[in-house]
């Protein structure tokens, strides 16, 4: 049993504990900075069309996307969001988002969307990942609307050197390591060691994607947040009654 201060790892994009760090110290834990995905923005051009929705599934997609074409660009719009933090951040920026789904993932985002909206003969831009899944694009297609998917993003593995990797295993022990993509924890397993360091800590997944590329890799995470946002997986992981690892 890890006794004192419980440690929980951060594996997302760098700065990314930063909106969780101060809400983990106030659940009595400590936030553990570990950061397995790089962002790095990609050139892309618009085809021009009049689209009738941009779909935004993550609040990096968001982030570049209107930093680089701007606001003007979804004037006369819908916007939807995949999820809460995404909408946020668009709100933020001045934007209305007309629509994001009551479960944060590409499956029920679709069911709910196409359940409450005429897709059918509707255009679409997805501005997404390198890395994104095709399932939302898949699933308007299959609505009956137009849909382009739209790279403005590379997520990448950061340099881990061997110095820093081993200097955070001593780091140790930990409570929980927490992936929010199946990228972030691809990433972790490739480094030496983290594979022996997950055999005695708990995991954590946000999503089923990431749960589901998790079990498929020979790890099967003590919690997959139903809601898929970082602060419900830090109260789940915070309340978690689980015994020895």
């Amino acid at each position: 049993m890890i006794s004192g201060k419980k440690k929980i790892v951060i594996t997302s994009a760098k700065g990314g504990i930063n909106c969780i760090k101060a809400y983990i110290k106030k659940g009595g834990c400590a936030a553990v900075d570990f950061p397995m995905i790089e962002i790095r923005a990609v050139k892309f051009r618009i085809k021009k069309r009049n689209y009738d929705w941009v779909v935004f599934t993550s609040k990096n997609a968001a982030e570049i996307f209107i930093k680089k074409v701007g606001k003007g660009f979804l004037k006369g719009k819908n916007t939807a969001s995949i999820g809460g933090q995404t909408t946020g951040l668009l709100e933020k920026k001045g934007l209305k988002v007309s629509f994001t789904p009551h479960k944060f993932n590409s499956m029920d985002f679709l069911n709910e969307f196409i359940g409450t909206f005429d897709v059918k003969g509707k255009r679409f831009l997805l501005p997404v990942s390198s890395k994104a899944g095709r399932d939302m694009g898949r699933g308007l297609r299959g609505a009956g609307a137009s849909v382009d998917r739209l790279v403005v993003y590379e997520n990448t593995m950061p340099l881990i050197s061997a110095r820093t990797a081993g200097a955070f295993i001593k780091n140790g022990p930990f409570y929980f390591v927490l992936f929010a993509s199946p990228s972030a924890f691809g990433n972790f397993i490739k480094i030496k060691g983290m594979r022996k360091l997950l055999k005695k800590t708990f995991t954590a997944a946000i999503g089923p994607a990431t749960a589901s590329y998790m079990k498929k890799r020979g790890v099967k995470p003590e919690i997959i947040c139903a809601i898929s946002t970082m602060k419900n997986a830090v109260d789940d992981i915070i309340n978690y009654k689980g015994g020895k690892k």
